[in-house]
C-alpha cells in the first residue's frame, strides 16, 4: 500500500532588522524572500521584525526572541565584550557573525543653511538616534573622537527613523545623525521634501576616529545620490 509521508511541520524563522526607512527593513525583506522562495525544499518560513535597530536586535538575539539580527559591526564588539550598552551583562560568548552584506555611513542631515560642519550643530536642536539605535551608539564614540558630549547640543530629541524627514522637514530639529548603508530611503525622502543637504566629516576628524576605533573605515557617499547633493 503506498504510504505518503506527511510534510514537516514548517519552521519560522525571525529576523529583528530596524525602523522601515532604513537599509536594515529592505535588506531584511529581501533576505526573507530569497528563504521563502526555497520553502518547499527546506520548509523554513521568515519574518521580518522592525526593532529600533542593532542594540535592541542584539539583546533580543541574546534573549533568544529572535533567529537572526542585523547589527553595525561596532555594537557587535561592544556587545561580545560586555561593554558599554552592555555593560550592564557578562560579554555574549556565543555570538557569531553570519554575513556581511553592506558598510554604513555615518550620515549628518541638516537642513541648508543651519550648519556647514558638525560642530556647528552645537547648540541646536538635533537627533542622535533613537534609544538602543546603532546609530546612537556610534554617536557616542564619534562626540568623543571630537572632543563633544551630548549636553553641548541645544536639544537632542529621540525620534525613530521615520520620524525624521517630518521633523527636520518641518524645522523642529537642525539635523540629524543616522548610521545607515546607501542609497538611504530616508536620506531620499528627506532631501526630496526640502531643502536639506549632507554634511561632509573632515579627513582629521575621520583619521582620529579610525585610529581610535578598528571597526571604523573611511568612506564616501556618491555626489548627486540625493536630491539637491551634487
Amino acid at each position: 500500500i503506498p504510504v505518503c509521508a506527511k510534510p514537516p511541520a514548517p519552521q519560522f524563522l525571525t529576523v529583528a532588522t530596524g525602523g522601515i526607512t532604513g537599509v536594515y527593513y529592505t535588506a531584511g525583506e529581501a533576505l526573507c524572500a530569497a528563504i521563502e522562495k526555497a520553502r518547499a525544499r527546506h520548509g523554513l518560513r521568515c519574518t521580518v521584525e522592525s526593532t529600533p535597530a542593532a542594540v535592541h536586535n542584539l539583546n533580543a538575539l541574546r534573549r533568544g526572541d529572535v533567529h537572526f539580527a542585523f547589527a553595525q559591526a561596532d555594537t557587535e564588539f561592544a556587545a561580545a565584550r560586555g561593554i558599554e550598552e552592555f555593560r550592564k551583562a557578562t560579554p555574549d560568548t556565543q555570538l557569531r557573525a553570519v554575513a556581511a552584506f553592506h558598510l554604513e555611513w555615518m550620515t549628518i542631515v541638516v537642513r541648508r543653511g543651519s550648519a556647514a560642519h558638525l560642530e556647528d550643530l552645537v547648540g541646536k536642536r538635533v537627533s542622535l538616534g533613537a534609544a538602543q539605535s546603532g546609530t546612537r551608539h556610534s554617536v557616542d564614540a564619534l562626540l568623543r573622537t571630537l572632543g563633544k558630549r551630548v549636553n553641548d547640543f541645544g536639544e537632542v530629541v529621540l525620534l525613530k527613523p521615520d520620524e525624521l524627514a517630518d521633523a527636520l522637514c518641518q524645522g523642529r530639529i537642525d539635523g540629524y545623525l543616522y548610521h545607515v548603508g546607501h542609497p538611504a530611503r530616508l536620506v531620499e525622502e528627506t532631501t526630496s521634501r526640502c531643502a536639506a543637504v549632507l554634511l561632509p566629516l573632515d579627513a582629521t576628524r575621520i583619521n582620529a576616529l579610525t585610529r581610535d576605533y578598528a571597526y571604523f573605515v573611511p568612506g564616501t557617499i556618491a555626489g548627486g545620490l540625493y536630491a539637491g547633493n551634487p
